[in-house]
């Protein structure tokens, strides 16, 4: 019994090291993204705060936005619960006042605020079509189209488990062309047997951490979000066939 006690006290010390140390990189990329930025988003309107120790670093690019919410040309609202087919929108009410350029906000009852619009734009992204893959290949993949961050499940973004004469280029959420190269010259180098596939336990293990990306909770913005360690490894990758190319 007593050994069973110091093992679950290890293994919950263990969690909170690990918890502990997630809360230290989360911080590390607020800071740094603020410095980029200019800083929180909160210094212009408190809606758009962001709290280093909850909240997963997101990165939006806009050259205006926040000019504009700071002109009270934009309004920020958080907490929509609905939309009837009056045009109007139903939010949760926090017993705020908000700035608006025309003042359309109903009255507010019940701890729900109404807002009246004129057209809705959802900025939701795209979701990934494979439907003309066969089923095998789609299971092989565990292909799910509804889900935005990893649709699919492939060995480095690229490879399927088993299927040897197909890889994937780009698929992978948050593309860049750096990247996109360097899968592409590996895709070729197994293809004309300049490469060979890494052995069977890896590809299991590196499609296995894929899984893990898409259960994480909360869910990040990018699966691959350290754009150099990805390109980095990719390079890795191809070392051999490189040199061999140079030599």
């Amino acid at each position: 019994v007593n050994q069973g006690t110091n093992h679950n006290r290890s293994s919950e010390e263990g969690a909170g090291e690990e918890k502990e140390e997630e809360k230290m990189r989360r911080r590390k990329k607020h800071t740094i993204l603020e410095k980029l930025s200019g800083g929180n988003p909160g210094d212009v309107h408190e809606a758009l705060r962001i709290d280093a120790e909850r909240d997963i670093a997101f990165v939006c690019i806009s050259e205006n936005y926040l000019d504009c919410v700071a002109r009270g040309l934009v309004e920020v609202r958080k907490g929509l619960q609905r939309v009837t087919t009056d045009k109007t929108a139903v939010f949760s009410y926090d017993g705020r006042d908000s700035k608006s350029g025309e003042q359309r906000r109903e009255e507010s009852r019940g701890g729900e605020e109404e807002i009246r619009f004129d057209r809705i734009i959802c900025a939701t992204g795209y979701h990934v079509a494979l439907d003309f893959l066969s089923e095998e290949i789609k299971n092989e993949i565990q292909y799910d189209p509804q889900d935005l961050l990893q649709p699919v499940l492939l060995f480095e973004s690229i490879f399927p488990r088993d299927t040897r004469t197909m890889a994937f280029i780009g698929m992978y959420r948050g593309p860049f062309w750096g990247a996109i190269e360097l899968q592409a010259r590996w895709a070729m180098a197994i293809f004309s047997g300049r490469l060979v596939m890494p052995p069977r336990p890896e590809i299991q293990e590196g499609i296995k951490k894929e899984m893990q990306i898409r259960h994480q909770r909360p869910r990040p913005q990018f699966p691959k979000a350290d754009y150099v360690a990805m390109c980095e490894s990719l390079e890795r990758r191809l070392s051999k066939t490189l040199q061999g190319a140079n030599s």
